[in-house]
């Protein structure tokens, strides 16, 4: 196969997850920035293997798309009607840690128009808890929501075999 070939394979290969991507019937479609409030997702690094990621993966049941970047740096546009959110919770503590762990964590909150919120959250016990706070003052807007959070699942790993061709 020629480099040109090859180049072309990978460029169809990536719209092709590109397309697969946008035309989901069960993704969240933000609304216009006229009348919506915002809510951004919530970074946290201590150190190299001490962090916390919080990020909204589903607006009522709708899958929220983060393609491109972080998901727990993503702004939402949200209507201000009450929202039933999904935050999946990622966190880790040093290297001996045991982790990466996960949690989801589902909770309802009803933003006002024009506000900017960020989500809270934090890890007790075996628990993760989610809120949603004002940005700027860092007032909680909604009550605390609690799931328990396990080990985040391994992503599998090949290792490629070299099998001289038979002589």
């Amino acid at each position: 196969m020629t480099v040109h070939r090859l180049s072309k394979a990978i460029f169809a290969c990536a719209i092709a997850v590109l397309a697969s991507n946008c035309v989901s019937a069960n993704r969240y479609v933000q609304p216009d920035a006229e009348g919506v409030a915002s809510l951004i997702g919530r970074s946290v690094h201590n150190a190299f293997f001490d962090w916390e990621f919080f990020a909204v993966t589903t607006v009522d049941n709708r899958f929220v798309s983060a393609l491109f970047g972080s998901s727990a740096k993503a702004r939402l546009a949200l209507t201000p009607e009450s929202h039933r959110l999904v935050v999946q919770a990622t966190f880790n503590r040093q290297f001996t840690g045991g982790g990466p762990y996960e949690a989801f964590v589902a909770l309802s909150f009803t933003p006002q128009i024009g506000g900017v919120y960020q989500l809270g959250g934090g890890v007790r016990d075996n628990l993760v808890d989610v809120w949603v706070e004002d940005r700027f003052t860092g007032v909680r807007v909604t009550e605390v929501f609690s799931a328990p959070y396990q080990t985040q699942p391994k992503a599998p790993v090949y290792t490629p075999i070299y099998l001289p061709p038979a002589s």
